[in-house]
């Protein structure tokens, strides 16, 4: 336990700061002022949140350039909505996508609503279920259902790009935005991807032989170990970590 807290709180403090964002699509998020704005682009920018980081903000470019300086109200208007390729999600997907955001907004006002409408999530077990609601209310909204780019954390997947998302919405410091700060922290699990993936089969801090939900939950709970209030704090300053490699202090 202490190799590892002295590694996560060394990497914390190298490692999370502001400047170090670039290049990420928290960086497209981070540039709107208005919080209703703000949580729609990161809806977005999460969702396509896969693949080379230079591909998914060029993508992200142009949606939300097409969007214009507020999102929320080209998609409350939902005219002329983009339809982009990115990978797996083809152009009209993408468009279904953006109108059903457009409609969940019209019926709810703000996102935040749409994920708070049973009631606040208090617990990971009530951020689950919270999130499940979500995901199928968007997948109806848009008429996707819950394939690829809204997976249901009932499937068993690593759910990466939701707990992406409710990192940066529920989580508040010089990085991560605090917009839904009634959640708390300590309900996040660690957004899986191979970078995390990687540090917590080094650590043999998960059992799991792929980075799946139940191994997101594994880290999760051994990262709670060294910071059971924010065990997600670590999140970016891990990945940035094994992007980066060794920095000066």
């Amino acid at each position: 336990m202490t190799d590892l807290r002295s590694f996560l709180e060394d990497t914390y403090r190298r490692y999370h700061r502001p400047e170090l964002i670039s290049p990420d699509p928290l960086e497209v998020v981070r540039s709107y002022q208005d919080p209703s704005d703000a949580e729609v682009a990161a809806l977005i920018c999460s969702a396509y949140a896969y693949g080379r980081v230079r591909q998914i903000l060029s993508t992200l470019g142009i949606i939300m350039g097409a969007l214009g300086p507020s999102p929320r109200e080209a998609l409350l208007k939902g005219e002329d909505l983009p339809a982009v390729c990115h990978r797996f999600t083809s152009g009209p997907d993408t468009c279904r996508f953006l109108h059903g955001i457009g409609r969940v907004l019209r019926r709810f006002g703000s996102l935040k609503e749409a994920f708070y409408v049973s009631s606040v999530p208090s617990s990971r077990r009530e951020l689950l279920s919270s999130l499940e609601a979500f995901s199928r209310l968007l997948g109806e909204a848009s008429g996707l259902g819950n394939r690829f780019l809204l997976p249901l954390p009932s499937g068993g997947g690593a759910s990466k790009r939701w707990f992406l998302m409710l990192r940066w919405l529920v989580r508040s410091d010089q990085v991560d935005l605090g917009l839904w700060p009634e959640i708390p922290a300590s309900s996040l699990l660690v957004p899986m991807d191979a970078h995390m993936f990687a540090f917590a089969r080094s650590f043999r801090l998960v059992n799991r032989s792929s980075p799946d939900l139940k191994a997101a939950m594994e880290l999760t709970d051994r990262l709670a170990e060294v910071d059971p209030v924010d065990p997600v704090r670590f999140d970016f300053s891990i990945t940035r970590r094994g992007i980066l490699g060794p920095l000066d202090d």
